[in-house]
């Protein structure tokens, strides 16, 4: 049946804190867009009828085939993959949503620069790290690289940075 809940459009999405959570269905036309502004999303009933319904793909991924991590141990300043893209089909963007920090160095604070691709002139990210410092970071709604492209990381300076992200597989345009 044309509903909602088998569209491609639609996602359920949990919101709230055990044991105050809630379940809101929410509808995208096209797909969303990551970075940046656009990326919103209405709330709808899963027998809402927006006249713009598609059926999941014959391909599609489950969320768990879209869910991706990665981990790196940084100690100078070459670019290494953090975020492999998969390119499974029409999954081919990748999206970080979170990420893990440590800095094993005691004396150097780091700046780390995540980048679309392997190329150093494409940053989507940094952010610092200090000395013998731990961090957690979310980006909300999160950092994607280009389609078909890596999320790599690089550091600024010399130093020992353990590095751990998890993102997803997204439709790109």
């Amino acid at each position: 049946m044309d509903q909602c809940d088998n569209c491609n459009y639609y996602r359920l999405r949990t919101y709230g804190v055990a044991p105050d959570t809630k379940q809101i269905g929410e509808c995208r036309f096209n797909n969303p867009y990551i970075q940046g502004q656009k990326g919103w999303w209405a709330t709808c009933e899963p027998t809402d009828w927006c006249g713009k319904w598609e059926p999941l793909p014959a391909d599609d991924l489950t969320l768990k085939e879209q869910y991706i991590h990665g981990a790196v141990a940084l100690t100078d300043t070459t670019v290494q993959v953090l975020l492999g893209n998969l390119a499974k089909g029409l999954w081919n963007t990748v999206a970080m949503r979170s990420c893990q920090l440590v800095n094993k160095s005691t004396k150097n604070d780091c700046i780390v620069t995540f980048l679309d691709g392997p190329d150093e002139a494409k940053p989507i990210g940094y952010t610092s790290c200090g000395p013998y410092e731990s961090k957690d970071m979310v980006f909300d709604p999160g950092i994607a690289a280009g389609i078909g492209r890596d999320i790599c990381v690089k550091l600024d300076s010399v130093a020992p940075i353990f590095v751990t992200a998890q993102g997803f597989m997204l439709r790109g345009a």
